[in-house]
């Protein structure tokens, strides 16, 4: 990979710094290993993120402390006050989830101690009150899996302004003589990956992400919770999700199937239920009861300006 596309990389996340691994999970694990995090470590990670994230911190032996955020998504000062002393907590992963923006500013103003992962996998180009991606945090990870806005298929990234090679084995004979316990999860330059390319294609990707979350907002006008667009706010909306009421929930599906627009719904398996978390040690904090509530995830990467506009149509005289 040349290191000229490797600079367009780290100039977009603005960290000097950058090691392409073999995906975005390993990175994860590879950063957490960067900050020295340690067995029984406590790690800050909200409760919507992806269940590879939660395998990650449980790889490197630390203890994942999970809260679920108010609004479902990112988190706020007020969800991890009172966590981040009672639990002594080492590090906090912050991931834009969905696409939408995770204000680690004020995290980080907050709480200048405790290093910050952004996880900016779901997310492109994007700006919360005016910060841009890797401002505020230690290290940068992302993903380059088909879905995401850098879509190469496989493999992902660490950014940051701290020294990476002294932890990661690119095969060679300096890194077989290293003392320190290096990472095998270099991607060799046998990839090639052409990051010029790649970033003009997540540009376009979430340009076309955006127009459709704007055509989506006029469900705000229905009796359903969305999450509005903020005007000091540039998110990705790799997700548009939409909170309907239990009584709403199948009119609402219906008239998505009818109109071809596609969605998503959670994912219905509790953490406690998943096989990595068996006999381990993690703890899930401010679950709240919302059974009179239900999320559709709206997608708009895939969908059709087309189909929303019948969408909107069919939603009129209906709810």
């Amino acid at each position: 990979m040349k290191d000229s596309y490797l600079k367009l990389l780290c100039e977009r996340t603005n960290k000097k710094n950058c090691i392409i691994v073999y995906s975005g999970t390993l990175a994860i694990e590879s950063a957490l290993f960067m900050l020295k995090i340690k067995k029984n470590d406590a790690v800050l990670v909200a409760s919507s993120v992806c269940n590879s994230i939660i395998n990650a911190i449980i790889r490197v032996g630390a203890v994942p402390i999970i809260v679920e955020p108010k609004n479902r998504f990112t988190f706020s000062y007020d969800d991890i006050k009172d966590v981040i002393y009672k639990e002594n907590i080492k590090c906090m992963i912050m991931v834009h989830q969905y696409g939408l923006g995770q204000d680690i500013k004020t995290i980080k103003e907050s709480f200048p101690n405790i290093p910050i992962i952004e996880d900016i996998a779901q997310a492109w180009d994007i700006h919360i009150k005016r910060q841009k991606i890797g401002e505020y945090s230690d290290i940068v990870i992302t993903s380059f899996g088909k879905t995401k806005p850098l879509s190469y298929g496989h493999g992902g990234a660490i950014l940051s302004n701290l020294e990476i090679n002294n932890y990661i084995d690119f095969y060679d004979n300096d890194s077989r003589n290293n003392k320190k316990n290096m990472l095998p999860y270099y991607l060799t330059d046998s990839y090639n990956i052409n990051f010029k390319k790649l970033i003009k294609k997540a540009d376009t990707i979430v340009k076309y992400q955006r127009k459709i979350a704007q055509k989506l907002t006029f469900l705000n006008d229905y009796h359903f919770i969305t999450v509005v667009l903020e005007e000091e706010n540039n998110y990705v909306w790799h997700r548009y999700p939409v909170i309907v009421d239990n009584e709403n929930f199948k009119v609402f599906i219906n008239i998505l199937d009818k109109c071809k627009v596609k969605y998503q719904l959670p994912h219905p398996i509790e953490l406690k239920d998943l096989p990595f978390l068996e006999n381990k040690t993690f703890k899930y904090i401010n679950k709240n009861d919302r059974d009179d509530k239900k999320i559709i995830f709206i997608r708009t990467r895939g969908n059709k300006i087309r189909n929303i506009k019948k969408l909107q149509n069919k939603m009129k005289g209906i709810m």
